[in-house]
């Protein structure tokens, strides 16, 4: 804290956030700008967050492993080997949900700070955060990183890509390729769209894959609705996200009738009831005004938290 005159002026503390969900990152958002003199800046490729990198003095970071253009473990080194703007020695805090155990391996070897499971608790995160940020830990040179890094591209080159000749076919939609994937195995996928603790689970197969599902469809929603000017197929998705809504019913009335006594129900029907009367299709129009966006986001981020947190998520024993 500086103080100039008798005005208490609070240090700027800048923040990397990076994810590839929206409503993630916004959620990380609103969980540390309460801390005083934080500023968050948020990214979701790794492109992005270079870009940051060059351009502000960050002071922590926040880094999802799988990103859409590469391996978050490359901003790690990035920040650790001192290529950025700010220090090289800085927090650096990474999400485990599904992540390869080699993948954490090389993280440690970079010395991050700490390995964040989801769910996510918000005042749990903010805690951890304020603890990084007043506490700084003994970390090594940015030379001595260099130098593992060069050692371990020595171990594993880069592989020879061989170009294919190209064949002109239609490409299916973005949101489609996703779909496709959360529909395919539940095996470790990199760009799985809900990473959650691999033991975190509702304990019903069925169940945990529709709730991926529509929270992928909340997402899409929430970022066309609020980042983009207009959004002609919102009531189209909105379709999407009732019909989720629907099979997800669907899907837990015979396991609830044969497991009547669990606790999960409770939070399931308050949760998915949130998500129900939400004014979707106030919405609905291609073109919506500023003003009429905010607090429909905010009460979207609510409900798309709601459920991946406790008491829907059991931990297997």
């Amino acid at each position: 804290m500086v103080v100039v005159g008798n005005v208490q002026k609070v240090k700027t503390v800048h923040i990397l956030l990076v994810d590839d969900v929206n409503l993630m990152c916004q959620f990380l958002n609103e969980t540390l700008r309460v801390i005083p003199g934080v500023e968050c800046h948020t990214a979701s490729r790794v492109s992005t967050a270079d870009t940051l990198l060059q351009r502000y003095d960050m002071e922590l970071a926040i880094i999802d492993l799988n990103l859409p253009d590469g391996s978050g473990l490359e901003i790690v080194k990035q920040i650790r080997k001192g290529e950025c703007k700010g220090n090289h020695d800085i927090p650096v805090l990474i999400f485990s949900g599904n992540t390869y155990k080699e993948a954490v391996k090389e993280c440690l070897m970079f010395q991050v700070s700490d390995i964040i499971a989801k769910p996510i608790v918000a005042l749990e995160l903010r805690k951890r955060v304020q603890n990084h940020l007043n506490k700084r830990a003994n970390i090594n040179t940015a030379e001595h990183f260099q130098e593992i890094d060069k050692k371990l591209r020595e171990a594993n080159p880069p592989k020879e890509v061989k170009v294919k000749s190209s064949v002109v076919k239609n490409e299916p939609s973005e949101q489609t390729k996703v779909r496709k994937q959360l529909e395919s195995s539940d095996s470790e996928a990199v760009n799985q769209f809900i990473k959650w603790p691999s033991d975190a689970t509702t304990g019903f197969h069925q169940i945990d894959r529709r709730l991926k599902d529509l929270c992928f469809q909340l997402n899409h929603f929430h970022f066309y609705r609020t980042d983009k000017e207009t959004y002609p197929t919102a009531k189209e998705d909105i379709k999407q996200i009732r019909m989720c809504l629907d099979d997800l019913n669907y899907a837990i009335k015979p396991i609830k009738a044969s497991n009547p006594d669990l606790a999960i129900w409770k939070p399931f029907s308050e949760r998915i009831k949130m998500i129900s009367e939400l004014p979707f299709d106030k919405y609905s129009t291609p073109k919506l005004a500023l003003q009429g966006k905010g607090q429909f986001s905010k009460s979207l981020r609510t409900a798309w938290m709601g459920i991946l947190t406790k008491p829907i998520i059991q931990r297997k024993k």
